[in-house]
C-alpha cells in the first residue's frame, strides 16, 4: 500500500564529511491551518486532554472495585471496546500541533477526520455500557457496593467523550490560499 502523503514531501540527501550520507524531508505540500486562532486551539486542547485523562481515570477507577455489571457480556464487551478510541484519542491530542501557525496535510485530516470520529465511537461504547449497565440494575435484584462506582465511572466517561466531541471545530483545519 502507497503512503497517501508521499507526494507532499521531497528527499534531501547530503554528503558528510565523514563520509555518511544525511537523509532528511521538506514538506513541499499545501500549507494547512486551523480555522480558530491559535490561543483558542491551545484551550481546547488543554480542555480535551484533561477530559481524556479524567476519562482514562474513571475508566481505571471502573475496575477496582468488585461490581456484577462486569459479569454481563453486554456491558463488559463495550466497556472493554471504549479503551481503544480512549488511548487513541490521547494519543492524537498529545501529538496534535495546536502552538504551529501552519500544519502539514496529515496534520489537518488527523484534526478533520479523524479525532470526531474518535469521539462519536468513544461516546458510542460508554453510553452502550451505561446503557447495559442501567437495564441490568433496573432488572436484577443483585447488587455490590462496585456497582454504583462503575455507573458512576461510566457516567464521567460518557460526559468526558461528549467533551472532548465538543471541543471538535477548535481543530478543523482549512487549507490556506
Amino acid at each position: 500500500m502507497r503512503n497517501r502523503y508521499n507526494q507532499d514531501y521531497r528527499l534531501l540527501e547530503e554528503f558528510r564529511e565523514d563520509g555518511r550520507i544525511r537523509t532528511d524531508y521538506e514538506y513541499i505540500g499545501k500549507p494547512y491551518r486551523f480555522q480558530k486562532a491559535r490561543g483558542e486551539v491551545e484551550k481546547a486542547k488543554k480542555r480535551a486532554l484533561t477530559a481524556a485523562a479524567l476519562a482514562v481515570f474513571a475508566y481505571i477507577a471502573a475496575m477496582i472495585p468488585y461490581s456484577f455489571a462486569m459479569h454481563r457480556l453486554w456491558i463488559a464487551l463495550p466497556f472493554a471496546a471504549q479503551i481503544v478510541p480512549l488511548f487513541l484519542m490521547l494519543e492524537l491530542l498529545t501529538g496534535m500541533p495546536a502552538g504551529k501557525e501552519t500544519l502539514e496535510r496529515r496534520e489537518a485530516e488527523r484534526g478533520n477526520n479523524r479525532y470526531p470520529a474518535l469521539a462519536v465511537i468513544l461516546c458510542f461504547f460508554s453510553g452502550a455500557a451505561l446503557f447495559g449497565d442501567l437495564i441490568r440494575i433496573l432488572t436484577e435484584r443483585t447488587a455490590a457496593a462496585g456497582d454504583a462506582v462503575f455507573t458512576v465511572c461510566l457516567t464521567g466517561i460518557l460526559a468526558a467523550g461528549t467533551a472532548m466531541f465538543r471541543t471538535r471545530q477548535y481543530f478543523a483545519a482549512e487549507e490556506v490560499f
